[in-house]
């Protein structure tokens, strides 16, 4: 293939990544297509893990043996890995491993505190796995809130710092949740919200403004309603 253009070059680059990592692909005549479910593993991936496992013995990382101690240390390597990825500081993440999303969003859910000083806020087109939090957050005595989606699928930071805001001075601070990429219209919502959730100032918005499209999910035996507070503060993680 010519590389006249910087776009020829680019599809140069993923037709050898193809070749090199995922042989497999054209020995089998297929085309792969669902990466929103799993991912193929590049061959390098495959061979690598497969050298270092036979290569040396690994054992449950919580003793105090050789291949433990192998273990401890592979372990902490991948979480180091994960953090440096993320350009996060262990200072204030920590990396925990899980079977997979959904394992990861029950934890959480699991954790959730109670009493109705700790809201949930999400938007309405989360992952199911993600909206089930709500029977969590629910059943321990917490608020929850769902921001509806405007007529493009998408919704406006200002709706989302409304409801955060609302909910926070009203409750206290609480859990935000909310998809990178809407797994149901494609639409992709911006990651800035991740830092703008938390340092929600006083008086970011008044009693004239309070949100009027927060939908209050009403759990079992509730009717749906709407209300608006006059916001103070909100903390929120996403």
């Amino acid at each position: 293939m010519r590389k006249d253009t910087p776009e020829d070059a680019e599809r140069c680059a993923v037709d050898e990544l193809r070749n090199v990592e995922f042989p497999y692909l054209d020995a089998s005549g297929q085309a792969y297509l669902d990466y929103a479910g799993a991912g193929l593993p590049p061959l390098s991936l495959v061979t690598g893990h497969a050298r270092r496992v036979t290569g040396a013995v690994f054992g449950n990382p919580h003793s105090a043996n050789p291949a433990s101690l192998a273990s401890t240390r592979a372990v902490a390597e991948a979480r180091a890995a994960v953090l440096s990825f993320c350009n996060a500081s262990d200072e204030d993440y920590a990396v925990v491993f899980t079977a997979n999303a959904t394992a990861a969003v029950r934890l959480v859910a699991e954790a959730l505190p109670a009493g109705d000083r700790a809201p949930l806020v999400l938007l309405a087109d989360n992952h199911n796995s993600a909206l089930g939090m709500r029977r969590y957050a629910v059943g321990a005595g917490a608020p929850v809130v769902v921001v509806p989606l405007d007529a493009d699928f998408r919704v406006r930071w200002e709706a989302v710092a409304a409801c955060l805001d609302a909910f926070a001075a009203a409750h206290g601070p609480g859990l935000f949740v909310y998809p990178a990429q809407s797994n149901a219209s494609g639409v992709r919502h911006p990651l800035s919200w991740v830092g703008a959730a938390p340092p929600r100032g006083p008086a970011a918005a008044g009693p004239g403004r309070a949100p009027a499209r927060c939908g209050r999910w009403p759990g079992p035996g509730r009717r749906r309603r709407r209300r608006a507070w006059a916001a103070r503060r909100a903390a929120a993680v996403a």
